[in-house]
């Protein structure tokens, strides 16, 4: 095996194109993992701003019942609602129920982006796990080891190896040696 020839050699070579099949195999798993959690952040977010979006509607239906409220009353005692102080809280009322509305909607889309950029570091983190195990699948198939095997198939003074259950169409680039081809 310390040559790179013969069956050692055959069954070296064949686990180490088993290990980098794994490796890439299982970078995939994590990439499809990753991209999962990714699409559960993006539908969170959705949800999130939805959920702030039906708050700040509440919110403003809420308070547009407390100024009808506060409407009705000055009206009762006999106060102007439309000019002076009255009409000055008035807006001031309704100016405070804005930006309450806002602020909740501002908090949800906080949310929201804090969401999506969980899903954006998921997704390059499965993007990540896909080039490791390229990597790691490379490394593996170049070590000293499998590149001797790897030469070995198409060095042409040496007789074709074949692979540990004797089958001589295993040597890939000798096919003037397979039996049936001139």
């Amino acid at each position: 095996m310390a040559n790179g020839t013969g069956a050692g050699a055959g069954f070296s070579g064949l686990a180490s194109l088993v290990k980098a099949i794994s490796a890439v195999s299982g970078a995939i798993g994590q990439s499809r993992a990753r991209n999962t959690q990714a699409d559960i952040f993006n539908a969170q977010a959705r949800r999130e701003r939805a959920v702030s979006e039906r708050e700040a509607m509440d919110f403003r239906r809420r308070t547009s019942r407390i100024e009808a409220s506060a409407r009705a009353r000055r009206a009762v005692s006999g106060v102007d609602p439309g000019s002076g102080t009255a009409l000055l809280t008035q807006g001031d009322l309704a100016a405070e129920a804005e930006l309450g509305a806002l602020d909740i909607l501002n908090v949800g889309a906080a949310r929201a982006t804090q969401l999506q950029n969980q899903a954006r570091l998921q997704r390059f983190a499965g993007r990540s796990a896909i080039a490791e195990g390229a990597a790691r699948a490379g490394t593996t198939l170049l070590t000293e080891d499998n590149f001797d095997f790897a030469s070995s198939f198409f060095a042409g003074d040496e007789e074709p190896l074949s692979d540990p259950f004797g089958n001589p169409s295993f040597v890939a680039g000798r096919a003037e040696r397979l039996p049936g081809r001139v």
